[in-house]
């Protein structure tokens, strides 16, 4: 882990010193600005929405399959009748 640090110092360092013998200003700051938090907010509200549908459709299908479980009388004779339906025997 010390390795990995001093390598990301080393490589840092080393663009320092590029950027000054060129005479470019090599420090930038990222912040966001209002309307990019109101675009990440929203993009994440989309992403929210996007990931509970699949899981409501999740919901769905597990009700589904407990409802069949119970309508043929257990795992067993669901399989059996999976066979018979698939088969036609």
């Amino acid at each position: 882990m010390k390795m990995a640090i001093l390598h990301t110092k080393q490589i840092t360092f080393q663009t320092e010193d590029v950027a000054m013998k060129s005479g470019v200003s090599a420090r930038t700051k990222s912040r966001l600005g209002t309307r990019d938090q109101v675009e990440y907010k929203e993009i994440m509200e989309i992403l929210g929405t996007a990931g509970a549908v699949p899981a409501l459709f999740g919901l769905w299908a597990g009700a589904c399959l407990v409802g069949g479980l119970l309508a043929s009388g257990g795992p067993v004779a669901m399989v059996k009748q999976l066979f018979t339906a698939v088969t036609g025997f």
